[in-house]
């Protein structure tokens, strides 16, 4: 009789592990996509960029916004991080990358123009833009880069909305999508 005890509190015990698992797949799912990243990216980005616009007037010396993506975190959770710095990452500046003015958590995910990776917005402190993968921590530019064309930005709840995304915004709803861009002469953010 014992045994019998014994192997219905086994199975007990792996039927209660199969549901822990299968609702931790659920919410795993649930929330692997950031739901209002395109509505905190509308907020936050414009933001930082005219705080950039700000610091990189008064500083004579430019500014630089840098955008990386975070690792998802627990429960699939999304976000990427705007980092504000005084001067730009060129010879002979005082730039300092242990030193942020300030720093944004943005929730979803982001693409660049520029290609897959972190982004760097450089703006100058007559108010001009120019654009390069780069991240805090890699060397200084021998040169500020050239800007040949605007820097466009896809902002979306998930990675794969954000690949999947067209280069600029479709006709009719976006779908969870958000566009931004920055021209090279007018360091300013569009809401596309």
């Amino acid at each position: 009789m014992s045994g019998s005890r014994g192997q219905t509190y086994l199975d007990a015990l792996l039927a209660v592990g199969l549901i822990l698992a299968a609702l931790g797949s659920v919410a795993a799912w649930v929330f692997a996509s950031t739901p209002g990243a395109s509505d905190a990216a509308r907020t936050a980005l414009p933001a930082a960029v005219e705080e950039a616009r700000t610091i990189a007037e008064a500083s004579g010396g430019g500014a630089t916004l840098a955008l990386a993506q975070e690792p998802a975190g627990g429960a699939g959770r999304l976000r990427f991080d705007v980092v504000l710095f005084r001067y730009r990452p060129e010879p002979g500046s005082p730039f300092d990358p242990s030193a942020p003015e300030r720093e944004w958590r943005v929730a979803g995910a982001f693409r660049a123009s520029v290609g897959p990776g972190p982004v760097a917005i450089f703006i100058s402190s007559s108010g001009t833009a120019s654009f390069a993968a780069w991240a805090p921590g890699d060397p200084i530019l021998p040169q500020e880069p050239a800007c040949s064309a605007p820097l466009s930005l896809v902002v979306a709840g998930d990675p794969a909305t954000v690949s999947q995304a067209p280069a600029s915004p479709p006709p009719g709803p976006a779908n969870g999508l958000e566009y931004f861009s920055i021209d090279c002469t007018d360091a300013r953010l569009a809401v596309e």
